[in-house]
């Protein structure tokens, strides 16, 4: 897991380039850096497991 602090220089870039709208958001990322899951607010666990559990099918 790796948190970005939206207020920062960097941050700012990289939560333009995706879309953030809102703090918290969360995005799944496959091997290749491609976004397979994201949601604004709070996570919704189920939702989070679904999409990890999908990255290791063909």
């Amino acid at each position: 897991m790796l948190r970005i602090n939206v207020m920062s220089q960097s941050g700012l870039a990289l939560a333009r380039e995706y879309g953030v709208v809102a703090v918290p958001t969360f995005i799944v990322f496959d091997g290749k850096g491609q976004v397979v899951y994201a949601q604004a607010g709070l996570p919704d666990r189920a939702s989070i497991r679904a999409a990890v559990a999908g990255l290791g099918e063909p």
